[in-house]
């Protein structure tokens, strides 16, 4: 619903351990691609940095999305994707089945 907020729940496993820290980038997106409400924010509220991820160890992070009040009713999607310290997107997520 409009206004509303939602929690999305995510599971990483990094594929190599990663050196640097990274940011989550989350988009609210409607059907012509744009983005009506975006976050970017550290991966488990900061507590666990992405340069502590080792490869294969699952990592647990959640996110609450705002929906915005002036929100159509109709389909959206989800857009998940990292960025590095100076907020430049690196990459889409693979979601694995």
């Amino acid at each position: 619903q409009p206004g509303d907020r939602m929690r999305l729940t995510l599971f990483w496993r990094a594929v190599r351990d990663i050196s640097t820290d990274h940011d989550i980038v989350i988009q609210l997106m409607d059907s012509n691609g744009t983005t009506l409400w975006q976050t970017t924010e550290p991966p488990a509220d900061g507590l666990y940095p992405t340069s502590r991820w080792q490869s294969g160890r699952l990592v647990r992070d959640q996110h609450d999305i705002a929906i915005p009040p002036d929100t159509a009713p109709g389909e959206y999607s989800l857009k998940v994707g990292l960025s590095d310290s100076e907020g430049k997107f690196i990459g889409n997520v693979r979601v694995a089945k």
